[in-house]
């Protein structure tokens, strides 16, 4: 959990630094490690989901869903409207 923390302070920091409207290598490597996260989770849940135990160490499948909802990578310019 400590590298998403650090994933989120450093990308809202980069955020701050960053011209509007301007993308650079630093938003694309963090999205491809977000979809990364996310392939690995969403992998890891059906696993779980698919063990005769409904387990994968210990931890069932559902957790591993949620955490790669969170993670997800945004579309741009989508602020909820």
């Amino acid at each position: 959990m400590g590298v998403f923390a650090f994933y989120l302070v450093v990308a809202g920091w980069m955020t701050v630094r960053r011209k509007e409207g301007s993308v650079g290598q630093f938003e694309f490597g963090a999205a491809l490690i977000a979809l990364s996260t996310v392939v690995a989770d969403v992998t890891f849940g059906l696993q779980a989901a698919n063990s005769p135990t409904g387990l994968l160490d210990g931890a069932p499948a559902p957790p591993y869903f949620v955490v790669a909802a969170v993670v997800r990578p945004q579309r741009p310019g989508v602020e909820g409207h």
